[in-house]
């Protein structure tokens, strides 16, 4: 049996680490687990559509929230896994959560950018302004940040992401988690509006809680990009009998 200095306690045994993604919502079953760490990133928002005006800006999806933690020691049994999907465009990203006995912790949906379906929203990250509403969105804190103001005439402002405020077009920078075993960045801004052209906002890619791109028009209507869908992943020990 090996012996192992385990947070200031002597344990004669055996230890063995497990690490599981979800990319999907869930259950996790814990058994004699000693400590788990977790990454909680929610799904983004969507990017801010634009109707059929002259020259209309719209604003980035704020990136989903970004929360990490641990625990010693969680109490045998079930957690629920929750898995937030990504906005889609002009909406707002949905939360991802872990909940049981000794672990509720919850990250918060990016908010929308600008756009067709309202002003730019807080979320994890907030949405970035556009044409109608310059102003981008608060983000929550401990998960995100602000959304970028829309400059007229230029850009709409990128969605707030996990690492940083965003700007005008860029995104929020995100975070980077390698509690994969890899280092990954998740939960980065949408760009804001481009300054020409006819432009349909990009999507967020799944499973990064990314925001949704805006949408810039001339004369024409277009469409924001759906949000990321979040991630939940646990890195725990458990003792081997």
């Amino acid at each position: 049996m090996g012996s192992h200095l385990l947070f200031g306690t002597q344990q004669n045994q055996q230890l063995s680490a497990v690490t599981r993604t979800f990319s999907a919502s869930g259950t996790l079953t814990l058994s004699n687990v000693l400590n788990i760490e977790y990454l909680i990133v929610a799904g983004g928002g969507g990017g801010g559509s634009r109707a059929i005006t002259n020259a209309s800006y719209g604003g980035g999806g704020g990136a989903g929230g970004f929360v990490t933690g641990s625990t010693i020691n969680p109490v045998n049994g079930s957690y629920t896994i929750t898995v937030g999907g990504g906005g889609a465009a002009s909406t707002n990203g949905t939360n991802s959560s872990i909940a049981g006995t000794s672990i509720n912790v919850s990250a918060t949906g990016g908010g929308r950018g600008d756009g067709t379906g309202g002003a730019p929203a807080i979320g994890g990250s907030g949405g970035g302004g556009g044409t109608a509403n310059a102003t981008g969105a608060a983000g929550t804190s401990g998960q995100g940040n602000a959304g970028g103001n829309f400059v007229a005439g230029t850009n709409g402002g990128g969605g707030g992401g996990a690492g940083g405020t965003g700007g005008a077009p860029t995104g929020g920078v995100g975070k980077s988690s390698s509690i994969s075993g890899a280092a990954v960045t998740y939960a980065t801004g949408g760009a804001g509006a481009p300054t020409t052209g006819n432009v349909n906002g990009a999507a967020g890619a799944a499973n990064t809680g990314n925001g949704g791109g805006g949408a810039r028009r001339q004369n024409a209507a277009g469409t924001g990009g759906a949000g990321g869908s979040g991630i939940v992943i646990v890195k725990y020990l458990f003792a081997v009998s």
